[in-house]
């Protein structure tokens, strides 16, 4: 949920869950799959789009409003990029052998 937050980006995460007997090492797997969004006022509450149940085997799916996500980037109520620590560091590129400082 934490890259949600710093990079304004949803986040889709999937376990392997089941059984695999003739698979050495790899005979049972549990896990919770999930869809996760900034948690952000116009997101869901919790942060969470989707999720399943715990280590049971089925499909998750969820609509990913990309426009909103492009909304939250510029206007959101967390902003890194324009909130970061200018004291702490700097951030320069180099483009056409000219340095560039953001």
């Amino acid at each position: 949920m934490a890259r949600c937050v710093e990079n304004h980006m949803y986040v889709a995460i999937s376990g392997c869950t089941g059984n695999l007997p003739f698979v050495e090492n790899a005979d049972i797997h549990y896990a919770q799959s999930g869809i996760f969004t900034p948690a952000d006022v116009e997101f869901a509450r919790d942060a969470i789009a989707a999720e399943c149940n715990p280590n049971v085997e089925t499909v998750i799916i969820h609509d990913l409003d990309f426009e909103l996500l492009r909304q939250h980037k510029e206007s959101g109520s967390v902003q890194n990029w324009k909130d970061r620590r200018r004291d702490m560091y700097q951030v320069s590129y180099e483009e056409d052998g000219k340095r560039f400082e953001v």
